[in-house]
């Protein structure tokens, strides 16, 4: 996107290759980051949201930060966002990353021993690779526990919401966003329109709180500098 077209009221813009993968509904539609830019909305600055999106994807392999597969591809297109703002003259301030997945590996058994044989070991794993991949040591990073339907059975999905617990607890500037009472729309898989904006506010919330210079409120703008938010549906 070209940030130099249009009103710096308009609030938060997507920049760089989003949806690079481009696999599944998830990756053409908003989810939760539409209320962050609702909430984002500032005269002063502008905030930009890396979009990545790949529907029904795995933490065991398809999302192993050690492995050549969506993890480096997330990261170069981060990479690429921030070139992009820093090449029109932004001083790209990190606000965090949020990571939203874990319904594949909730649901199946990737590994042939449950999801509480890898999952908190490969989420700690991309939590510290992250960190070191996008030289940001501190970055904040925002965690969802997941839930499901009444149509759908996840029979590892205690596993998966405790390792993100455990990481959370476990690791500084890691905070966890509880999908615990979140409703879903009629295909009982997605969350609907008005949990899709709740996750968005605890998203927003969650980055405001955990800004590396300055403490904000939604709706208020931060410190008059440029952020950046990262952001991953899946």
């Amino acid at each position: 996107k070209d940030l130099t077209a249009g009103s710096r009221a308009a609030g938060f813009q997507f920049v760089g290759n989003q949806n690079k993968t481009n696999v599944g509904a998830g990756s053409s539609v908003f989810g939760p980051e539409s209320e962050c830019i609702n909430l984002g909305a500032s005269a002063s600055e502008y905030g930009c949201i890396v979009k990545f999106s790949s529907a029904s994807t795995d933490l065991y392999s398809e999302w192993d930060s050690e492995q050549n597969n969506l993890y480096p591809i997330f990261i170069a297109d981060y990479k690429d966002a921030v070139a992009e703002l820093e090449g029109l003259g932004f001083i790209v301030q990190h606000m965090g990353v949020m990571f939203g997945q874990g319904e594949k590996d909730a649901k199946f058994d990737m590994s042939g021993s449950g999801a509480a044989s890898y999952y908190q070991t490969k989420q700690q794993k991309l939590v510290d690779n992250m960190r070191i991949d996008l030289g940001l040591p501190n970055l904040p990073i925002m965690l969802t526990t997941i839930s499901h339907g009444v149509t759908e059975t996840y029979a590892y999905e205690a596993d998966v919401n405790t390792a993100k617990t455990n990481v959370a607890a476990a690791t500084a500037g890691v905070s966890l966003i509880d999908s615990s009472a979140y409703t879903f729309n009629v295909d009982d898989i997605h969350y609907d329109g008005a949990s899709q904006i709740l996750q968005g506010a605890a998203l927003y919330a969650g980055a405001v709180g955990t800004e590396t210079t300055g403490v904000g409120t939604p709706a208020v703008d931060f410190d008059g500098v440029d952020d950046i938010l990262g952001f991953t549906a899946l």
